[in-house]
């Protein structure tokens, strides 16, 4: 008897919180039911990934390290690094993505759960 009152209880305050939501301004809901997904995936992340690169990436980061011997300050360092840059990865056009990802890359000291957070929030932006 006392499962059942106790299931009952927790089904009526899932029911009040449900009203509860459901008066909220339609907007506010939407920003609610966006956000919810969104804070659990940077939350995912923070918690579980690592620095290291995945997957894909190290041929990204191979291909940075092989750059730095050019001397980009001249043009025959640009030309040089051009023709070394990586124009495809198995079978796909990677220079824009490798432009991207290359000083982000620099920056961030090769740390890939930066790409993720990039990731989602281009997700984010394509969502609205």
């Amino acid at each position: 008897m006392t499962d059942e009152r106790t299931a009952r209880g927790t089904v009526q305050r899932a029911q009040a919180f449900v009203a509860w939501i459901r008066g909220w301004p339609a907007g506010l809901r939407w920003c609610v039911r966006l956000a919810a997904p969104v804070l659990g995936a940077i939350a995912f992340v923070h918690t579980f990934a690592s620095p290291m690169p995945t997957t894909d990436e190290w041929f990204f980061t191979k291909s940075i390290v092989s750059l730095q011997r050019f001397d980009l300050h001249t043009i025959d360092g640009v030309e040089e690094a051009r023709r070394a840059a990586p124009w495809r990865f198995a079978d796909h056009w990677v220079v824009v993505p490798f432009l991207v990802y290359w000083p982000i890359a620099e920056w961030t000291g090769f740390d890939s759960r930066w790409f993720m957070y990039l990731t989602l929030i281009v997700f984010v932006i394509e969502a609205l």
